[in-house]
C-alpha cells in the first residue's frame, strides 16, 4: 500500500501535527508567522524529503463544479489526491523517498498560494473520507528553510 493511499497501515509511523504547513526555518523569516507544524528536528541536515497527509471529508449534497489546489512551497513538491498524482513544482521525473526539489524557489513567491486549477481530477473524489498527500522537498539537506501549506477549494454547483 502507498503512503499516498487513502488508508495507511496502522504501524505507518505518520505523527499528527498542527494545522495545515508543515516546515521550518533556521533564523528568522518569512515562513516563521505561516508554520504551524515545525520538522526542522527531522529534516535540518538529516532529509530532503517529507511525507504530509491531510485528511478531509466530502459531504453529500452539492456537487463539486470545480477544484482548486492553493500551494505555499519551498522548494518543491507532488501532491496525490486519494493516491493519485495530481500536480508537481520543482520535482525530479523519479521521485523517491529521498527525492530533492529540481530548483529553489524563492521565499518570496513561497509564502504566496499559487492556484492550480484541478478540476480534471474531481473523479478522484469519494463521498465521506478523502486524502490529500504531499510529498514536499527541499533543495539540499541543509537548506535554511521549508515550507509546504495546501489548501483544497472548490465551488458547487448551484441547486436547481
Amino acid at each position: 500500500m502507498r503512503w499516498s493511499a487513502l488508508t495507511l497501515p496502522e504501524d505507518a509511523g505518520f505523527i499528527d501535527g498542527e494545522g495545515l504547513a508543515a516546515g521550518f526555518e533556521i533564523r528568522a523569516g518569512p515562513f516563521d508567522p505561516l508554520i504551524s507544524t515545525n520538522v526542522i528536528d527531522t529534516m535540518l541536515s538529516t532529509n530532503t524529503s517529507i511525507y504530509l497527509r491531510y485528511h478531509f471529508e466530502v459531504p453529500a449534497g452539492p456537487q463539486f463544479k470545480t477544484l482548486t489546489l492553493g500551494m505555499r512551497y519551498d522548494d518543491g513538491y507532488v501532491a496525490y489526491l486519494n493516491g493519485t498524482e495530481i500536480v508537481r513544482r520543482n520535482a525530479p521525473s523519479v521521485v523517491g523517498w529521498d527525492a530533492i526539489a529540481t530548483k529553489s524557489h524563492p521565499d518570496l513567491e513561497a509564502v504566496e498560494f499559487e492556484n492550480i486549477d484541478l478540476s480534471e481530477f474531481l473523479g478522484l473524489l469519494q463521498l465521506g473520507e478523502n486524502v490529500l498527500a504531499i510529498h514536499g522537498m527541499n533543495r539540499t539537506k541543509g537548506g535554511s528553510d521549508l515550507l509546504i501549506e495546501p489548501l483544497l477549494t472548490s465551488d458547487f454547483e448551484q441547486a436547481p
